[in-house]
């Protein structure tokens, strides 16, 4: 996300109840105080919108391991980590909410080998 979007958001929305926030998401205390921002502010959690990508262009030949370790590590750890705190919150919830995971990263292998793991 770039630095200043978080601010662009509220600043576009400020009357619509959206907030937007930014973190690690593939730590998972950073993504703990993400759900407990957005539940002490609102006592719920209706939407969620995970567009967290990480790519360096190349595929295994390329790459370092330490490079293929980390992208696979952020994009994917973010979606478990984001499921494991917050499903058994929406699935509490009268209206259990919706999520949006994105993860376009065109002709990077990186990209189609995370989008299989996720799918």
């Amino acid at each position: 996300m770039p630095p200043n979007a978080p601010l662009q958001i509220r600043a576009e929305s400020p009357s619509h109840g959206i907030s937007a926030m930014d973190g690690d998401a593939a730590s998972s205390a950073s993504c703990k105080e993400v759900v407990d921002a957005c539940m002490a502010k609102y006592g719920r959690i209706d939407i969620l919108v995970d567009n967290v990508g990480r790519v360096k262009p190349g595929g295994p030949a390329e790459m370092s391991e330490e490079v293929w370790d980390r992208q696979m590590h952020v994009n994917l750890k973010s979606v478990y980590l984001y499921c494991h705190l917050l499903l058994p919150t929406m699935e509490r919830q009268e209206r259990r909410g919706a999520w949006s995971i994105f993860l376009r990263l065109p002709g990077f292998d990186i990209s189609a080998t995370c989008k299989l793991y996720i799918r």
